[in-house]
């Protein structure tokens, strides 16, 4: 009986030690989760909640919503998603740049123009929170030699909300939604070199500007001109006004 009640004792205070190690293991791992806790916390409080938002030479601070790392890259940016601090939503507006008296530097390098005054005023009267963007042509609507027109990456990746200042054609309404014109008709001008008849255009070259509506779709519609099925290969494209106006000087391309 005496040797019953030993190993009895004996397997009593093996028991009670592997519990008592468990239990010294387990407040051991809650401590350290507990203090990985807090550095965690400590690291998230320092950390700021926005960034500072540079528009028109004004510094705002927006500190609900963090800013995206790269503002306008595909995959970081949704324009949907851009709030102000005080949860109000704001719309960014893309625009081109050296239009005239549409969009031009002032003397501090600012762009400014009418487009700029027509965006702030719009947004004035409907109530909502603006930004303006200065952005390529090309971002909003984009055309190349052989294809059809088709949105811009800025616009279909939502780097931006809307962009000013595109004429609403055929085209262009299978792919976005247009306001109301702001501007009259556009009149419509033929430019040629002396002897040249505009209404035959069979074995021309034509210079064409990316991502305007004037592109060879356009040309193809011109039912009055021999010769508007131009061949891919006498299609050449400008990425700019000024840089179609210096081939047509130069004799590269005649429209």
């Amino acid at each position: 009986m005496s040797d019953a009640r030993s190993d009895s004792n004996v397997n009593h205070v093996t028991k009670t030690n592997q519990l008592e190690a468990t239990t010294t293991i387990t407040i051991a791992i809650c401590v350290l989760v507990t203090i990985v806790a807090l550095i965690i916390s400590a690291v998230a409080i320092s950390k700021p909640a926005g960034s500072d938002i540079t528009v028109q030479g004004k510094t705002t601070s927006s500190r609900q919503t963090p800013q995206p790392a790269v503002a306008y890259s595909p995959g970081t940016y949704d324009a949907s998603r851009c709030q102000a601090s005080n949860r109000k939503r704001i719309y960014t507006v893309a625009i081109g740049f050296n239009i005239g008296a549409y969009v031009y530097s002032d003397d501090s390098g600012f762009q400014v123009g009418f487009g700029h005054d027509l965006i702030d005023a719009v947004c004035r009267e409907a109530g909502i929170d603006c930004r303006i963007v200065t952005e390529p042509f090309t971002n909003c609507m984009f055309s190349e030699k052989g294809q059809p027109q088709r949105g811009g990456i800025g616009l279909m990746e939502g780097w931006y909300d809307a962009c000013i200042g595109y004429l609403a054609s055929r085209q262009r309404r299978q792919i976005f939604s247009f306001s109301k014109p702001f501007l009259k008709p556009l009149e419509v001008y033929f430019y040629a070199f002396p002897g040249f008849n505009p209404f035959n255009i069979t074995g021309k070259k034509i210079g064409l500007i990316s991502g305007f509506f004037t592109n060879e779709a356009c040309i193809a519609g011109l039912d009055q001109v021999a010769g508007r099925d131009v061949p891919h290969a006498n299609v050449f494209h400008a990425q700019t006004p000024a840089e179609l106006l210096v081939m047509i000087q130069n004799g590269t391309y005649i429209f």
